[in-house]
């Protein structure tokens, strides 16, 4: 048997024949790398919506409130979602990236639901949530939490 790639040394790669392509030597490098694995999870909008106050529906999530009773809760289950969950967990990837809309209407509750979901995940260094317009679809939606969800701003 060879010799294992961590005896690969630069100057070996001097000595190949000219026709063995630089890609052939960056793809057989590459292949000697440890792999890293991403979960990603996309526009997951946490079901069931809870009850909404009548002070929430006065803006525009009124129009999200009708827009989820009139089908979107067909589409955004929550048994599913339980499913694809466990089933990331034991992968074990080694970063979970979780972008697009968390929640559907921005109510203070789905914000607390939505801390809970992504907790159990994996601690808040090997989960990357990036909300999404439903996540902010009125200001001060964060803030109605009462200090029980926080969210750190974005890397510069």
């Amino acid at each position: 048997m060879g010799k294992s790639p961590n005896h690969l040394h630069p100057k070996h790669f001097q000595q190949l024949p000219p026709w063995v392509s630089v890609r052939l030597l960056v793809i057989s490098k590459v292949a000697f790398c440890p792999v890293f694995t991403l979960a990603h999870l996309s526009d997951i909008h946490l079901s069931p919506l809870p009850r909404a106050r009548r002070r929430h529906l006065l803006s525009k999530r009124i129009l999200g409130y009708v827009n989820w009773h009139r089908g979107r809760k067909y589409v955004h289950r929550r048994e599913i979602l339980d499913l694809l969950t466990r089933d990331l967990v034991e992968q074990n990837p080694d970063h979970v990236a979780v972008t697009g809309d968390l929640v559907n209407l921005g109510l203070p509750e789905e914000y607390l639901r939505a801390a809970d979901w992504l907790h159990h995940l994996g601690a808040p260094s090997e989960v990357t949530a990036i909300p999404g317009n439903h996540d902010a679809y009125v200001r001060g939606a964060v803030r109605d939490t009462k200090g029980r969800v926080s969210v750190r701003p974005p890397l510069r």
